[in-house]
């Protein structure tokens, strides 16, 4: 979400491994975003076919499993805010009125 969050990243090397540092991180941001749609683009595939190998491999255990035109995948998007401190500077609240 923000490169303020890379501490947190780092503070759990066991889990997380080596992360990069602040400049290089801000720096692959930067080229990134010098081409968002072929970014938008290659994570699109990249989570396409993670997702596909991933259902593949749980077989009747995938969320796909069974699931066509008459039977869809049903997706809940009921959320429950949580309120949130937030360190960033200038925060304003959001449109519910919270901050973060």
């Amino acid at each position: 979400d923000a490169c303020s969050d890379l501490a947190t990243v780092r503070a759990e090397p066991a889990v997380l491994g080596s992360v990069a540092s602040d400049p290089t991180v801000s720096r692959v941001i930067a080229r990134l975003a010098a081409d968002v749609d072929k970014v938008l683009a290659a994570f699109s595939t990249a989570r396409a076919t993670a997702r596909a190998r991933v259902w593949a491999a749980a077989g009747s255990s995938a969320p796909d499993h069974g699931r066509d035109a008459a039977h869809p995948l049903v997706i809940d998007v009921d959320a429950t805010l949580v309120a949130a401190h937030s360190e960033k500077e200038n925060a304003a609240p959001t449109f519910k009125r919270g901050f973060g």
